[in-house]
C-alpha cells in the first residue's frame, strides 16, 4: 500500500502531516464546513471514544454542532463495501470511526515509537516517507488549539527520527539517503537548526545532482512553519 496517498479499495484516511486532507471517502465530499468536519475527525482518531460533549467541548462548539458536523462527517465518509458506516451512529453516546478509516499520524506514532534511536533503519525511513510538510500545514495559527500538544509531539518524534537517519547514513557514507532524511526533516521542522546545517553541508556535498534550491526550499518551509506554529519547541 502507498501509505502516502492510501489506495484504491482502500478505506478512507486522514492526511495530517503536511496539508490536510481527506482521501478515499466513499460520500461526496463537503462543499461547506470541510475544515471543521477534518478537524472533528482528527479529534474523533485522537480520541477515540469519547462523549459527543467533551468534543463540543474541546472544540469550543455547541453540542448541537457537533451532532451535525457528525452527520456530515458520516455522509461524506460513507460506508465499507459491506455497507457499514465507517463513522457508526453513536447510539452508546460514545463516537469512534471503524478501524478501515486510516491516519498518517497513527502509521507514524507506530513506526517511529517513543525512542526513534532504537527503532531500525527502515521504520524510520517509512515514518520520513509519511511527510509532506509541517503537521497540520494548512492550519493557521490559533486555529484547533486542542490539537497543538498533538503537532508539537509529531513534530519532535520526526524531527528525532530525521536526525537519525542522517547519522547512520553519513557513518555509511550514504551521502543521498543522508540528504533525503535532512530533507524531509526540514519540511517537518523548518526551524530546526541542526538539520538545516545537515540539509545545507549534504546539498553542498552532494553536488548538483539531487537540484534543491536550498535557501528558496528553507525560506518556503519557515514561512508555512510560521503561518501555523507558535515556534516553541
Amino acid at each position: 500500500m502507498d501509505t502516502h496517498t492510501g489506495a484504491a479499495g482502500m478505506g478512507p484516511r486522514l492526511l495530517s502531516i503536511g496539508s490536510t486532507s481527506l482521501l478515499n471517502a466513499q460520500g461526496p465530499e463537503a462543499d461547506k464546513c470541510r475544515l471543521q468536519l477534518l478537524e472533528v475527525l482528527t479529534w474523533i482518531l485522537e480520541h477515540p471514544g469519547r462523549t459527543v460533549a467533551q468534543m463540543a467541548d474541546q472544540l469550543a462548539i455547541a453540542e448541537s454542532t457537533s451532532r451535525s458536523y457528525l452527520c456530515h462527517l458520516r455522509h461524506w465518509l460513507g460506508s465499507d463495501p459491506e455497507g457499514k458506516l465507517y463513522l457508526p451512529m453513536a447510539y452508546s453516546g460514545r463516537v469512534r470511526v471503524s478501524p478501515l478509516v486510516g491516519w498518517d499520524i497513527r502509521d507514524a506514532l507506530s513506526l517511529v515509537g517513543r525512542t526513534p534511536s532504537e527503532r531500525d533503519d527502515e521504520s524510520l525511513v517509512c515514518a520520513l516517507e509519511l511527510v509532506r510538510g509541517p503537521v497540520f500545514a494548512d492550519i493557521r495559527r490559533g486555529r484547533w488549539r486542542w490539537a497543538d500538544p498533538l503537532r508539537f509531539h509529531v513534530t519532535k518524534l520526526l524531527a528525532e527520527s530525521a536526525c537519525e537517519v542522517v547519522r547512520r547514513a553519513r557513518r555509511r557514507d550514504d551521502v543521498r539517503m543522508a540528504l533525503w532524511a535532512a530533507l524531509k526533516g526540514t519540511m517537518v521542522c523548518p526551524w530546526h537548526k541542526g538539520l538545516q546545517a545537515a540539509f545545507e553541508r549534504l546539498s553542498l556535498q552532494a553536488g548538483p545532482e539531487p537540484a534543491f534550491d536550498t535557501e528558496e526550499f528553507l525560506n518556503h518551509n519557515w514561512e508555512l512553519w510560521n503561518q501555523t506554529s507558535d515556534n516553541t519547541w
